[in-house]
């Protein structure tokens, strides 16, 4: 498994919900490329419900197709995402994130409209390492059972 391929899952369903949890002994990741199903007003809220010592959660939903960027992409994604609010580098200085996740516990509410042949979404929450300053990503499908951290990513279609 290549654990830095952004899945394809087709056309959201609204109301979906993306979670992480991750502990020291067990890291994990959420990441996905989908589609909206029509153009309009997408509601995204990133939750970072809980974030533990010497871990930061770093999550976005991006304009960027991360289905097939290589791990050295991926990685140099994380990085740049974790200078802002401060710092905006490339491709996020012209084509900015959509919605990113708070430094800290607490919640982000955005509103993304997505125009008729610009449907495709990346999204990922994942955990960097405070001392080290890298990320463990690992698709293990379940969270920890005390997760150190632990967050959301759910989209609803704005009426």
């Amino acid at each position: 498994m290549n654990y830095y391929t952004s899945p394809y899952i087709g056309k959201l369903i609204d109301g979906t919900n993306f979670c992480y949890g991750e502990s020291l002994n067990s890291g994990t990741g959420v990441y996905a490329t989908f589609d909206y199903p029509e153009p309009g007003n997408y509601k995204i809220q990133i939750l970072n419900e809980k974030e533990g010592a010497a871990r930061r959660t770093i999550g976005a939903v991006l304009k960027q197709d991360i289905e097939r960027v290589t791990s050295i992409q991926f990685s140099d994604y994380q990085n740049k995402l974790a200078l802002i609010p401060y710092d905006y580098r490339t491709p996020f200085d012209t084509n900015p994130p959509v919605c990113i996740t708070t430094r800290g516990v607490g919640q982000v509410i955005c509103t993304d409209t997505a125009m008729a042949g610009s449907l495709r979404r990346s999204l990922f929450l994942t955990s960097f390492s405070t001392f080290s300053g890298g990320y463990t990503i690992t698709c293990t499908g379940n969270c920890a059972t005390f997760p150190e951290n632990k967050g959301r990513i759910v989209i609803t279609k704005e009426m």
